[in-house]
């Protein structure tokens, strides 16, 4: 028998609370459940099965992991099936031309450090200098590059799940937002799990944001087979979503 954990790439310590979750929607629905190790659980329904860590089944388990680690081109496959995205620029850890991408992108933005939990908000040139200086001391580990991505500081992201093209569960913010727009940022949603080649199931994070006109704008920033962002909303979300993964697996 292969090493189960190989069939997934990177362990997220932080999905444990969703794997309890998922056990326990599982069980509900007559599923047998073999927990091996840590968060690592066997789920079968007659003569199906899948191996799940966290909320992210084998099946996705290593795109899940080329995702995490590629958002720029991510967004570029996005990009050039005509979905709007955040302006992104990938920047070699070198780059001494890094405040004229910056530059071309316009402030205020985000650092991100691909691989790696969270951002670094960024309001202005002098304050990019410090955050450069802080990355410049940081170890460079297996990543040679770094993204510099548009966002307002105040813009609302908004989560959307998606499971087999359907809405699963939305982030509240989305409730603050007109009708119209609701609609157009659950559209998005599912085409961009669509779009992307061996996903089925994902969580995609939209950011709204409203220029100087007045109109708001729609972008992708980030999408995440994890559903990493559904920690924060709640077990009944992920309880929601577990139940619609299940389903789309074993039926």
């Amino acid at each position: 028998m292969p090493d189960l954990h190989s069939l997934f790439p990177v362990k997220d310590e932080a999905g444990t609370a969703e794997s309890a979750i998922l056990e326990e929607v599982a069980k509900h629905r007559g599923c047998e459940v073999r927990r091996y190790a840590g968060d690592l659980l066997e789920c079968r329904r007659g003569n199906r099965r899948m191996l799940f860590r966290g909320l992210v089944g084998s099946a996705s388990a290593r795109v899940s992991h080329l995702l995490a680690a590629n958002p720029a081109a991510v967004r570029r496959l996005l990009a050039e099936r005509s979905l709007p995205v955040v302006d992104t620029r990938l920047v070699s850890w070198g780059d001494a031309r890094y405040r004229e991408h910056a530059e071309a992108i316009g402030y205020p933005l985000v650092v991100r450090i691909p691989g790696e939990a969270g951002v670094l908000p960024v309001k202005g040139a002098e304050e990019l200098g410090l955050v450069w200086g802080h990355i410049a001391d940081l170890p460079r580990r297996r990543h040679t590059h770094i993204l510099l991505e548009a966002r307002a500081i105040d813009d609302a992201s908004i989560d959307i799940a998606v499971v087999n093209g359907e809405v699963v569960a939305t982030s509240p913010r989305l409730s603050r937002h007109s009708s119209d727009l609701a609609a157009a940022v659950r559209s998005l949603a599912t085409s961009t799990v669509a779009t992307v080649p061996g996903v089925t199931y994902a969580s995609v994070r939209t950011v709204v944001a409203e220029p100087s006109s007045g109109r708001e704008v729609l972008r992708v920033e980030w999408i995440d087979p994890a559903f990493a962002a559904w920690r924060r909303e709640g077990s009944a979300e992920v309880a929601l979503i577990a139940e619609a993964i299940l389903f789309s697996e074993l039926g």
